[in-house]
């Protein structure tokens, strides 16, 4: 919980500081594409997305779903190799690696404008940025909302509101966002599909860790899924300007 905390502040910090001479202006336009983002992400059809969404994980954590596929994938699953794989997937939510990895992506338009891969990668970092500002405090609430516990802590999975902050997963919430903010980026089912399928590998390293139960690595994913298809395609792209460096927005 601290983590996703400590992540969105330096997101937060980094989308507000004042980059030129223009700072007025660029702040009015960062935050006006933050304001769009949350306006689609609190829109009607996406709260009932929502509801949804947490009415598959509260019939999960409060019936004895999640304690038996928890039981069954440890009993049937979980092995040595799911143990090294799940050390390499927990990293994608490991904030402390993904964070400056959106901010460095998010610059390199300021490296090589003018090279169009690198745009592409520069929108990546931007939209995962911007996705996680978007997610994340909803992710918070739900977690003490919840008030869940671990497996690992022999509370079961049901909902007890306030008592405990694991109701939802941050690492899958944040293990999703880059590969589903790439799939956004492609047409190709061949990539797409495979992209999609990565989105939950943090999620499975949580259960196979005994982190997280199904249901609160599943509403991890599912409000990465909603935040990601709240971005609209537009690009941030910064221009160098008589007065410094200018913000445009490209639809």
């Amino acid at each position: 919980m601290m983590k996703i905390r400590f992540c969105t502040a330096i997101l937060l910090i980094a989308s507000w500081t004042p980059i030129s001479m223009s700072q007025h202006q660029s702040c009015s336009t960062l935050s006006r594409t933050i304001w769009d983002d949350h306006q689609q992400f609190y829109a009607l059809d996406n709260i009932g997305q929502l509801a949804l969404g947490l009415g598959v994980g509260a019939f999960y954590a409060n019936t004895s779903f999640d304690t038996e596929i928890q039981n069954l994938y440890h009993d049937y699953i979980r092995s040595s190799a799911t143990d090294q794989i799940s050390k390499v997937a927990k990293q994608f939510g490991n904030g402390k690696i993904t964070v400056p990895l959106y901010l460095a992506t998010a610059s390199m338009i300021f490296i090589f404008p003018r090279n169009k891969l690198m745009n592409k990668i520069s929108d990546w970092g931007q939209e995962c940025s911007r996705a996680l500002i978007l997610g994340a405090p909803l992710v918070l609430g739900l977690q003490l909302g919840t008030g869940a516990s671990r497996p690992y802590e022999n509370n079961g999975s049901k909902w007890h509101p306030f008592k405990d902050n694991n109701g939802v997963s941050g690492h899958c919430f944040m293990g999703a966002l880059p590969f589903l903010v790439a799939a956004r980026h492609t047409n190709l089912q061949l990539i797409k599909i495979p992209l999609y399928l990565g989105s939950t590998l943090t999620g499975l390293s949580r259960i196979n860790d005994n982190q997280h139960y199904f249901s609160q690595a599943f509403l991890g994913w599912w409000i990465a899924w909603l935040a990601t298809n709240s971005i609209k395609s537009t690009a941030i792209h910064f221009v160098p300007s008589t007065s410094g460096v200018s913000i445009l927005l490209a639809l």
